[in-house]
């Protein structure tokens, strides 16, 4: 994504202006942080997008620019993975300063809009269920965590088939729940409350857990609104007192009946949505796959991309899919000796003042979530395996000899906290402060011939 030493201006077009070729025809909404316009295209026989514009020019803080940017970077990545459930991302740019990203245009409104008119039935939801299924799956197999699943970010076409949409920055917000460093402001995400889990609720340790069950979940509260019309599992929540009722039940695991709503409820939503509002994120379902296939008619399953298979010995990579640097990619073998086959790996916060300390330095600015010496990765020869370890062995300031110091805010593999250790395979997310890394394999590169 493109980058100007000039500062960000105001960009604030009515109908007819440009954002480069592109010509508004219309504001689609406006969030936090950014706003969304539909406009066509004169090049492509007036094809129409929609067009993300993230308002840099409201963000005084020239590091806090700077991380967003990195996020939006992500979101415009995140929708290049080739589905027909996600929303896909075509070109990217900058006016006045401030990026944008050129998108599809969805004209069938948002979940949110058919549920407020009563346009949902019984007859739409195994569809609609299946279909938001496949596009977290397909996210959870490119090691990206939604985190802002909700109707307003379920597009329909005309057809009403369904894409997920908003799938980077926002996600990255609203699961701080309060960002004042950022946005200026707190108390504004209350309706988003409602999706969050319960091991969620610490804004400071909201990585904690996070996994495919934090959009599983929320993807519970989501199912439930539509077939309760316009409902929350756990209450209303409408003012603060409301909201705190709403969080003591969630945790709790004390939602309404929703057949106090909708009498005519299938049997197997029922089941679907109490595997998905379970509390406890270890008894939570844990996988998409396993949710739709409760769906009558519907069995198929994404096949596993390449990268997610492994053989004994292949290069295994490390390769962030969320975080302020997208893409980056750390292969293991290159930080080992050849000569050796076992070895260490050690993995810390990014210091640009004294860079080097650590293999991988994952870099970070908007937290302070990483430690210095956060965690050590091993290669054990004899069997092949890589393993995590939260912390590193080292000695403090004027210590006689080194000693393991745990990180202060762990590592967690698929959700769950590193104690030990934990073996590493194909496809498993790493979290690190608010970074999450994904396993991959990588083809040996071809040796020249002697």
């Amino acid at each position: 994504m493109a980058r100007q030493d000039l500062p960000p201006q105001a960009f604030l077009p009515s109908v007819g202006s440009s954002i480069g070729r592109f010509v508004i025809e219309q504001e689609l909404g406006s969030g936090t942080y950014g706003t969304v316009y539909k406009a066509q295209d004169p090049q492509a026989q007036g094809s129409r997008f929609a067009i993300k514009v993230l308002r840099l020019w409201e963000m005084e803080n020239v590091k806090d620019r700077e991380h967003l940017l990195r996020r939006f970077d992500g979101e415009f990545k995140a929708g290049l993975i080739p589905s027909p459930y996600l929303v896909h991302s075509h070109e990217t740019g900058e006016v006045s300063g401030n990026p944008f990203i050129v998108m599809d245009f969805m004209d069938g409104g948002n979940l949110y809009g058919r549920l407020k008119r009563g346009e949902i039935n019984t007859r739409d939801i195994d569809r609609i269920g299946y279909q938001v299924l496949k596009g977290l799956e397909t996210l959870h197999q490119n090691g990206i965590i939604h985190r802002d699943l909700k109707p307003e970010n379920v597009l329909l076409d005309r057809h009403g088939h369904v894409r997920l949409s908003d799938f980077g920055v926002s996600g990255m917000l609203n699961a701080r729940m309060t960002v004042p460093n950022i946005l200026k402001q707190a108390g504004s995400l209350v309706g988003t409350h409602a999706y969050i889990p319960p091991e969620q609720r610490n804004s400071w340790r909201r990585f904690e857990a996070t996994s495919a069950r934090t959009d599983i979940f929320a993807f519970g509260v989501l199912m439930f609104e539509l077939l309760s019309n316009g409902r929350y599992p756990f209450g209303p929540i409408e003012n603060n007192a409301q909201l705190a009722s709403y969080v003591q039940r969630s945790i709790k695991g004390k939602w309404d009946d929703i057949r106090l709503y909708r009498k005519d409820v299938p049997d197997h939503w029922i089941g679907i949505i109490a595997r998905c509002l379970e509390p406890d994120f270890e008894k939570r379902a844990q996988n998409v796959t396993d949710l739709y296939l409760q769906i009558p008619g519907h069995r198929d399953t994404a096949p596993m991309p390449r990268d997610m298979e492994y053989r004994f010995g292949d290069p295994i990579a490390l390769v962030v899919t969320q975080g302020e640097d997208p893409g980056k990619e750390y292969l293991l073998n290159q930080y080992v000796s050849p000569r050796r086959t076992s070895g260490i790996v050690r993995v810390g916060y990014l210091d640009w003042r004294n860079p080097g300390r650590n293999h991988i330095e994952i870099q970070e600015e908007g937290t302070a979530f990483i430690s210095t010496f956060h965690a050590t990765i091993e290669k054990h020869g004899n069997s092949g395996l890589w393993i995590i370890r939260d912390g590193q062995f080292y000695a403090k300031g004027r210590e006689t000899g080194p000693r393991w110091y745990l990180s202060t805010n762990g590592v967690f593999v698929n959700g769950r906290r590193v104690h030990e250790f934990a073996e590493l395979r194909p496809g498993d997310l790493v979290t690190i402060g608010d970074t999450v890394l994904q396993v991959r394999t990588r083809q040996p590169e071809p040796t020249d011939p002697e």
